[in-house]
């Protein structure tokens, strides 16, 4: 993961705290976690990972301290961190909680991770060590790795509208024959023209781009430097895609009117056989039935 030279936290956190008012204050019985979230100092997303990492470690911290009393150690997760149940908090508590997301997150994966019902943070939030947060609900999951000032999204599970994903349509249609023919047994990403690897890339750049465009890009830089390992399963119905290699296990698969996405870096996840992406179980997927 490429390394950035820090800004000092200070700075960037008074520069990302956004103070607005609401005009009148309601009593504690009226309010919703959107109007705590605009009396509260709010941490945004920006296009640089230094910037989202400086804003998430101010937000974890003041979700720390708010949400304390109400921990429970979750013994399931398996990370040793703390894991906050969303739906049992105050109003004032889940804004804290919502804070967090809305500084890692760009503006439409946080509308897509709004209904979350858990928050996890592992380790201390710094700009110079490694920790990290977990949330999600029942159809969506993520969690994220901070590392000296770098950000990692690894594992992702989401469903998004099918329609947010026409590069995959698109995508099969320029593939030949042969190609579709090469998909069951694994087509090499290298035998692919220019065009079609930036289609396929874009895919999921779309898919997986879920912070900062500087996260992104540096996830799909690494993705791309990897072609030449990397391998393109599916089925020739356009409804399942995956790919696998060093820095990407990546399957989209259409159900209806939505699409289920899972996305894993291998060189970040201590992944096992049987958690990577089940490549033989794509090409074998019998054509569905909609």
């Amino acid at each position: 993961m490429k390394k950035i030279h820090m800004i000092p936290a200070a700075l960037l956190i008074g520069s990302l705290a956004l103070v607005s008012c609401a005009p009148s204050q309601p009593t504690q019985n009226a309010q919703t976690v959107s109007s705590v979230m605009t009396e509260t100092p709010t941490y945004t997303s920006s296009s640089r990972s230094v910037e989202s990492t400086a804003g998430t470690i101010a937000a974890s911290e003041e979700a720390t301290m708010t949400l304390l009393a109400n921990s429970s150690e979750d013994p399931g997760s398996g990370s040793g961190g703390v894991r906050y149940s969303l739906g049992s908090l105050k109003v004032s508590e889940q804004a804290a909680a919502n804070a967090v997301l809305k500084a890692v997150l760009n503006d439409t994966s946080y509308q897509e991770f709004a209904d979350s019902s858990y928050l996890e943070i592992s380790g201390t939030p710094s700009d110079d060590g490694t920790w990290g947060i977990s949330f999600g609900g029942p159809s969506e999951s993520a969690s994220v790795e901070f590392s000296d000032g770098s950000i990692s999204f690894s594992p992702v599970d989401m469903t998004v509208p099918a329609t947010r994903l026409p590069q995959m349509g698109a995508f099969y249609e320029t593939l030949t024959e042969e190609q579709l023919g090469m998909l069951e047994t694994g087509l090499p990403v290298s035998t692919l023209d220019s065009s079609q690897q930036e289609m396929l890339l874009d895919l999921v750049s779309n898919s997986i781009g879920l912070a900062d465009t500087e996260t992104t890009a540096t996830a799909i830089s690494e993705i791309r430097a990897t072609l030449s390992e990397t391998y393109l399963f599916g089925t020739p119905d356009g409804l399942t895609l995956a790919l696998s290699g060093p820095h990407v296990d990546f399957e989209v698969s259409h159900q209806g009117s939505t699409a289920k996405i899972t996305y894993r870096d291998p060189s970040t996840d201590s992944l096992t056989a049987e958690d990577r992406v089940d490549t033989a179980g794509v090409a074998a997927a019998p054509p569905e039935i909609v």
